[in-house]
């Protein structure tokens, strides 16, 4: 082979070179998947979806710079149809946290969420515990600000109780509010007894009658009509009298019960109309 011939075929070889390595440099290689080999062992394959709509991903042009320490994450950003690929710096806003089942979370700090066995929520009964065995559960309820100390309590997005509590700033409460399982019967009403349990009890007052009457002018002995019959042992019969006409005296006594009738006698002097206004009250 001749020196010239053999010079020429290494010349040809290093503009074959040249021009695969420029060609590799700036067109675009096309394969399903890449895969990266481990220094010793192992494959990391990146691949697109079997489907996949064009896009492009740029990557960021600098790794990111910041504190020891400090957390990023890697995020998109849309231009166009590419994404632009940057460095989100996370630190003082990463969340985390840890809890259990049934528990309510809440914040401990700024960022840091966690669950207390103090607080829990049944979301199948939509029912929320407050306190443990060992550990009393309190609930407060603001007011408005206004100086009502009014509570409201929802039942849905028209129908709302309000609750008012007497004085408010250093005069408000503590104010306790007595419960119990039993539900009663009608026109009872809570009962605290001595050991602060509730019971349910008639209402001495449920079958209270009242009403005014307009006896004749002078002495009198005048029937009150009331719906039963008044036990003179037992029941309480309240009677008050007003002479218009400022007369000298009145003792008003009551002379008799009967059906539907309290008979009621007094004595005058009296110079104008006698007002009677009276009280029945059963006692069970």
């Amino acid at each position: 082979m001749k020196v010239s011939t053999f010079f020429k075929g290494c010349i040809l070889a290093a503009a074959l070179l040249l021009v695969s390595t420029e060609a590799f440099a700036q067109l675009p290689v096309r394969t399903r998947s890449l895969q990266l080999l481990g220094s010793t062992s192992g494959t990391l394959t990146q691949q697109a979806a079997a489907a996949t709509t064009p896009y492009t991903l740029t990557w960021p042009s600098a790794t990111w710079s910041a504190t020891a320490g400090d957390t990023a994450v890697l995020t998109g950003r849309i231009n166009g149809t590419n994404v632009d690929m940057y460095w989100q710096d996370i630190t003082g806003s990463l969340i985390d946290g840890f809890g259990a089942a049934g528990e309510i979370a809440y914040f401990q700090d700024g960022n840091t969420i966690i669950s207390s066995p103090n607080l829990l929520l049944n979301a199948a009964t939509a029912t929320v515990s407050v306190g443990a065995a060992a550990v009393p559960g309190v609930i407060v309820l603001n007011s408005s600000g206004a100086g009502n100390n009014d509570v409201t309590i929802r039942t849905s997005s028209v129908n709302a109780s309000t609750f008012n509590f007497p004085g408010y700033g250093a005069s408000a409460g503590p104010f306790n509010v007595v419960a119990t399982t039993d539900l009663g019967t009608v026109g009872q009403i809570p009962i605290v007894q001595a050991d602060g349990t509730v019971t349910w009890e008639d209402n001495p007052l449920g079958n209270a009658q009242r009403g005014i009457a307009d006896p004749t002018d002078a002495a009198f002995s005048f029937g009150i009509t009331v719906v039963g019959t008044p036990d003179f042992a037992n029941d309480v019969i309240l009677i008050s009298s007003v002479d218009n006409g400022g007369g000298t005296g009145n003792i008003l006594a009551v002379t008799g019960v009967a059906l539907n009738t309290i008979t009621v006698s007094a004595s005058g002097p009296f110079t104008s109309t006698e007002r009677l206004t009276w009280m029945w009250i059963p006692i069970p």
